[in-house]
């Protein structure tokens, strides 16, 4: 698969990098559309981290094995390297920085109180949805999509910061390529929802949504 080969760079860079006493704070990479807001002015990835209540995933295996598909464990620490690097050398990875951020704040706004295996469930739709040809191509079109992600005409969608369980899921599922669940799986909507939904599949119920193909 394309995104391995791409994520054994970048795991070579993380281990460079987390050699060093320190990592400067840097200005995001040039290129995105300006749409989507980065960190707050003067708030590093590490401020960040230490901001959240929850800020380890530590709990991602446990998840992934329920899922049934192998995943990395994913620390502040490792959240925190990983983000900076995604700003600092953007050409080692599969997506970008803002891509991260996006899918980080999408999850979290559909529930910020689920678990680590509910945020890479929602991520894995996202990610599915990128794979698929039925939907746009880049992370930003899959995310603002009329009628699809409600949670993104909330005023506070673009200024609220995610939880390091929300960044640790994106970046498992997006970098890592560790989706958990198959690649048909596109739609979920709330549990306290009506089950049936037109002609939609169910797959199974994760965390407070219910996922569909």
């Amino acid at each position: 698969m394309k995104f391995r080969s791409i994520l054994a760079a970048s795991m070579a860079v993380l281990i460079v990098l987390s050699a060093s006493a320190a990592l400067a704070d840097t200005v995001a990479p040039s290129g995105l559309t300006g749409v989507i807001p980065l960190l707050p002015p003067g708030i590093t990835e590490a401020e960040l981290i230490q901001k959240q209540g929850r800020a380890s995933v530590e709990d991602s295996e446990e998840g992934a094995v329920a899922s049934g598909v192998a995943s990395v464990a994913i620390d502040a620490s490792q959240v925190e390297l990983i983000l900076q690097d995604l700003r600092n050398n953007p050409q080692n990875y599969p997506f970008t920085y803002n891509d991260i951020l996006l899918v980080s704040r999408l999850i979290y706004a559909e529930g910020d109180a689920q678990s680590d295996e509910s945020f890479r469930a929602m991520a894995s739709v996202v990610y599915n949805r990128y794979r698929s040809k039925r939907y746009p191509n880049t992370i930003e079109k899959i995310v603002f999509q009329k009628n699809q992600f409600t949670v993104v005409d909330d005023e506070k969608f673009l200024t609220d910061i995610p939880t390091a369980s929300a960044f640790g899921a994106a970046i498992d599922v997006f970098i890592n390529g560790n989706a958990t669940l198959p690649e048909t799986v596109l739609y979920f909507r709330s549990e306290r929802d009506n089950k049936k939904w037109g002609s939609r599949e169910y797959y199974d119920t994760i965390g407070g949504n219910m996922y569909y193909s």
